[in-house]
């Protein structure tokens, strides 16, 4: 059973709005071009590469042209390359420095680029650059050490890795707590909006069916009423594990009401879905109902979801009658 999260409200894909990465990191650029300048304008030492710092300098003002005009086209896929671009020239003027100070300045640009990479880019961007920050710097002080112990090359490293670790694992925490359900684990209606967008727009690139299944436990008010909440909540949570344990990787399984459930079945027919509802009827003795439909390639969400309800609520009319513990 698979997961998924995105865009909510048009403000970005969790929450902020969509430039917002673009222009930090840009301002980030913009403020290394004004330091790197004014130290060709007065050199912190008399053996300060002027000549180097000026040409970083311009690259990093490019830098955060490039920036600009890609959160003008809100070309997301960019930001690692960019990122990654902000990590050389970083070695580069470790590398050039005329002493240790201009070092532990350009390791902690790297861990703000960390710090940056962990919040906005993806876990498989984050240990790319993780990678790269270190082989980097590694390879500047190879070439010219100018620290005045080792010991700051890794307290350089912990905090670079560090900031960049913790940061990312917490707002992947977030992001999942964002999109599921804390009770049953399942999608909430935000993490179903998302996930819905991608298989749907990959299974019309395939030319292959995409069916939604609308699910509403039979009798659950009268079972709360009669066990109490507490009891209700379990039996969500068991109707939910019962379900994943026949449901495949790909599936998408939603709850979005109290006994409300829409499970997003790619790649599947809908006599394909009858027989994996089917064995999903067989793990669990609870009554519920199933409206079942195919997802047209004209149809947004919200109007697939109510033509699986009113399947739903025709197959409920046929199986009314207390819920079967």
């Amino acid at each position: 059973m698979n997961v998924g999260g995105g865009q909510v409200d048009g403000r970005g894909e969790w929450g902020y709005p969509p430039r917002r990465p673009f222009l930090l990191l840009a301002v980030y650029f913009l403020i290394g071009a004004a330091q790197l300048a004014l130290t060709v304008v007065r050199p912190p030492l008399p053996d300060t590469p002027t000549t180097l710092n000026l040409v970083l300098a311009v690259i990093t003002a490019l830098q955060a042209l490039v920036t600009i005009l890609a959160g003008v086209w809100l070309a997301t896929g960019l930001l690692p390359y960019i990122v990654a671009t902000g990590i050389l020239v970083a070695a580069v003027s470790a590398a050039g420095a005329a002493g240790g100070q201009g070092q532990l300045i350009a390791g902690f640009y790297l861990a703000i680029l960390g710090l940056f990479s962990g919040y906005f880019l993806s876990w498989r961007a984050v240990r790319l650059l993780l990678v790269l920050a270190v082989v980097g710097f590694g390879a500047a002080l190879v070439v010219n050490f100018k620290l005045d112990s080792w010991a700051y090359i890794l307290a350089i490293v912990v905090l670079v890795v560090g900031v960049t670790l913790v940061v990312s694992s917490l707002v992947q925490h977030l992001r999942d707590e964002a999109v599921h359900d804390p009770l049953t684990g399942a999608l909430n209606r935000r993490g179903l909006q998302d996930a819905a967008k991608v298989l749907h727009d990959l299974d019309l690139r395939h030319h292959v069916d995409t069916t939604v299944v609308e699910i509403d436990l039979n009798g659950f008010k009268a079972y709360n009423d009669t066990h109490g909440h507490q009891a209700g909540d379990q039996l969500l949570a068991e109707v939910v594990t019962d379900w994943a344990s026949v449901l495949r990787r790909t599936d998408i399984l939603s709850r979005t009401g109290g006994d409300e459930f829409v499970l997003l079945l790619p790649s599947t027919s809908v006599v394909e879905a009858d027989a994996l509802i089917a064995r999903m009827r067989s793990v669990n003795p609870v009554s519920w109902s199933a409206g079942i439909i195919a997802w047209g390639p004209g149809e947004s969400l919200p109007v697939a979801l109510d033509h699986a309800d009113e399947a739903m609520y025709r197959d409920k009319s046929e199986r009314r009658g207390p819920n079967a513990r």
